[in-house]
């Protein structure tokens, strides 16, 4: 199944939430620019923090969220397949 929209629409289509485990990630990793880079970055920082740790958990959950942002504020009408 490849569906053919902007980043923003791909995030709503309901069969790709459903294939996909996080659609904006696998975006991200579709463009591979310097701004999803900084997306895919920061969900392995997540994968590989130390979970006893909260600091380390907000900041890495505060660093995806401001990439997720920035990736948006630059691609949500990006048109890519996924």
């Amino acid at each position: 199944m490849k569906v053919r929209d902007t980043v923003s629409n791909l995030l709503e289509n309901d069969r790709l939430v459903r294939h996909h485990n996080d659609v904006l990630l696998a975006c991200a990793m579709e463009l591979g620019d310097s701004v999803s880079q900084e997306v895919i970055a920061a969900h392995r920082t997540l994968g590989s923090i130390n979970w006893d740790a909260e600091h380390e958990f907000d900041a890495a959950v505060a660093a995806m969220d401001l990439a997720e942002r920035r990736f948006l504020g630059v691609h949500a009408d990006t048109e890519i397949t996924l």
